[in-house]
């Protein structure tokens, strides 16, 4: 993508600039763990254990069996007295976790559960959220309940030796993350339409103010319409149900109450948050 923009949009259009996809930065935040010396071993153990289930002998011999149901030629194999195939280079199917398109799956079918959402508001928190979860982790690493009665059970003192290997993953992710995101030039306008999400405002008097949205366009010279549907809708007190908050049909069933206000939240709410969107 940067390459794109480099080599050709750039030359092209030399007002466009690049903005690193949101979703990209977070896939380089957790490759940090993936590459962190400490965790070399558990890495080549489970690449192992793979390898024992890729490899084995039982599998190619269900290929083998597979390809002769099927009137496939098996001519450039060689079999032992038992019939069992002896060349250990057949090439055998891929496996769908062999490739990272199997990651790109998973990532595109969680992204279309969320496709007909409205989150742009919710990005800036979850931001937020990953930073204190990241720092956090610096000082004190998370440990499950389960790892903590492993590591009793085994008599290994966490403080002593496993604390200082996860602070360190914990501060390698913390400076990638503050990397990519503490001068993300689309996170200033994503801390911006955090107002159009009602609980945001309902949750802090300091949220009322509209001169802190006026990185929005229309809240940089608002009319008396504007202004007076603002107010109103700071002075809302609702009662929202746990989990994510639908926006799109909140916004709908404002459009009668506030037709100005909800007509440009209706343009942010809907900003695509990563590449996969545009």
């Amino acid at each position: 993508m940067k390459k794109a923009y480099t080599v050709v949009l750039f030359p092209l259009i030399p007002n466009l600039f690049h903005n690193i996809c949101l979703a990209h930065s977070y896939n380089l935040i957790g490759e940090t763990w993936i590459d962190y010396e400490n965790f070399k071993l558990l890495d080549t153990v489970v690449k192992n254990i793979k390898a024992s289930f890729v490899y084995s002998v039982a599998r190619k011999r269900r290929w083998r069996e597979h390809l002769a149901l099927n009137s496939i030629s098996l001519d450039n194999f060689s079999f032992d007295l038992e019939g069992n195939a002896q060349d250990i280079s057949i090439t055998l199917p891929p496996l769908p976790v062999k490739t990272r398109w199997n990651s790109w799956l998973m990532l595109d079918l969680e992204f279309f559960k969320i496709r007909n959402s409205a989150i742009a508001p919710f990005v800036a928190s979850r931001i937020d959220q990953t930073g204190a979860f990241l720092r956090n982790g610096t000082n004190n690493p998370p440990f499950s309940i389960e790892m903590s009665q492993l590591l009793s059970h085994n008599n290994y003192q966490t403080n002593d030796f496993f604390i200082p290997i996860f602070s360190e993953a914990f501060k390698l992710a913390l400076a990638k993350f503050e990397k990519h995101t503490n001068n993300h030039s689309a996170l200033p306008l994503f801390r911006a339409i955090q107002c159009f999400n009602p609980q945001f405002i309902q949750s802090s008097t300091n949220h009322h103010n509209l001169n802190n949205y006026n990185l929005i366009t229309e809240f940089q010279n608002p009319s008396n319409e504007i202004i007076s549907e603002w107010a109103i809708y700071c002075g809302l007190s609702e009662v929202f149900e746990e989990g994510s908050l639908d926006l799109n049909q909140y916004w709908q069933g404002k459009k009668g109450n506030f037709p100005n206000l909800s007509k440009i939240a209706f343009i942010y709410i809907w900003l695509p948050i990563s590449g996969v969107e545009l």
